[in-house]
């Protein structure tokens, strides 16, 4: 079950915005629109989800951490509101959150409150109905009332539905996929095993850490086809491995775990033609993460890649999208990237309901983010587009200035 539709209001740059995804999801703008808001604005769901919004929720999801106050918006032209307001639907069940943030400091564990609460899920005749909620009058869950003792307000009343009744298995799953969402962002460093990943996530990290055993793991499945299908896209590569580090390859300076990733090069000679992580290219890390991210079974079903044309060619990112375009489908994963790179467009095919691009753009007279889906007509064939735009690629579109989020240069 995929999460449908987000609706985000007055937190950070985001004043009021609803967001219709699907499985492959692409947002592209220029630096500071407020891409990154729209991820944390998921994870502040699915924080709120698991139990509450905490500190260390929020940084075990990938969320940068800011004083409380920093995540209400802060627009000059309105008047500052004292709540963000959240919510998550999938096809048959919504979740809202209406959370009030202090001005405490970083320790305060009641930094976020919430100030009202509600579960729907759909009935036969497609209506929603709400399960449970909370409000100034009480909590309800269920049809039973609920002592507002027993649930503070810096506690969400999610982990207490099963005491008061049920929901099905299918809404139990889209909810968990929620709560398990995280903003995903290597650097590396971390993914040449030569710093440390301080999320602490498993199987990945969300900084890169992990890989070397995640790919191990993936390495004993059976995706023998789909890793060299992968990897096909870096001209070098002859194969991968994971192998305890060879002291003669191993500079003393660098540390390195039990296990290392090795490539081996077919350029190189057959008796030296390994490289570990630490000396081989970013590329090669990135697309490993990433291979390892999307068909690993423990990882997310539902996560953000941050920046995902990190370090990547323009010609390389155009295949890693499409490449994890096809593997969320086969994976049953849904993903949201974030990118500046404008061959990641050209990857995806909007006239595949499931596939999403959104140019995220601040608003010139007031300030606030607002994310376009960029989409035909519903009367429009795919040759009809490609008559009205000359054949051109979508790259092409908005580096031209048709699509918006993007500068034109001066005299263009």
């Amino acid at each position: 079950m995929l999460l449908r539709t987000v609706s985000v209001a007055g937190f950070k740059s985001i004043k009021n915005q609803r967001l219709d995804l699907g499985r492959v999801n692409i947002f592209v703008g220029q630096n500071g629109a407020g891409k990154s808001n729209i991820l944390e604005a998921i994870a502040m769901l699915s924080s709120a989800v698991s139990g509450g919004i905490t500190y260390p929720s929020l940084s075990a999801r990938g969320v940068r951490l800011s004083s409380p106050s920093v995540y209400r918006s802060a627009l000059g032209y309105a008047h500052r509101p004292k709540y963000f307001d959240l919510s998550a639907e999938f096809e048959g069940i919504k979740y809202h959150c209406n959370i009030y943030t202090s001005d405490q400091t970083l320790t305060d564990k009641a930094a976020w409150t919430f100030h009202s609460e509600s579960l729907s899920t759909k009935n036969a005749r497609g209506k929603w109905e709400k399960k449970a909620g909370r409000s100034g009058n009480g909590i309800r869950i269920f049809g039973q009332p609920f002592e507002k003792t027993k649930i503070g307000s810096d506690q969400s009343i999610m982990p207490f539905l099963g005491l008061l009744g049920d929901i099905s298995s299918d809404s139990q799953s889209a909810l968990q996929s929620l709560e398990a969402f995280s903003i995903y962002s290597p650097f590396t460093n971390i993914l040449r095993g030569v710093a440390s990943d301080d999320s602490l996530k498993q199987p990945l990290g969300l900084y890169g850490g992990g890989l070397a055993e995640a790919m191990k793991e993936i390495l004993k499945g059976r995706n023998h086809d789909e890793i060299l299908r992968f990897f096909s896209m870096l001209p070098w590569f002859r194969g991968i491995s994971i192998r305890k580090p060879d002291a003669s390859l191993k500079a003393k300076h660098v540390g390195m775990g039990e296990s290392v990733l090795a490539f081996s090069d077919r350029f190189m000679t057959n008796d030296f033609n390994k490289l570990y992580s630490a000396d081989v290219s970013e590329g090669a890390l990135y697309v490993s993460f990433i291979l390892a991210l999307m068909l690993h079974p423990s990882t997310p079903r539902l996560f953000a890649f941050d920046n995902v044309d990190s370090t990547l060619n323009p010609g390389l990112v155009k295949n890693i999208v499409q490449h994890i375009a096809e593997l969320a489908e086969k994976c049953d994963k849904q993903v949201i990237l974030t990118t500046h790179n404008p061959t990641a467009l050209d990857a995806v095919d909007i006239f595949n309901p499931d596939h999403k691009i959104f140019i995220v753009e601040r608003n010139l007279e007031t300030g606030e983010t607002e994310a376009t889906n960029i989409k035909p007509p519903s009367d429009m064939t795919r040759e009809q587009w490609n008559n009205e735009y000359g054949d051109a690629k979508l790259s092409e579109l908005w580096l031209d200035g048709f699509l918006g989020g993007m500068t034109p240069p001066e005299q263009f």
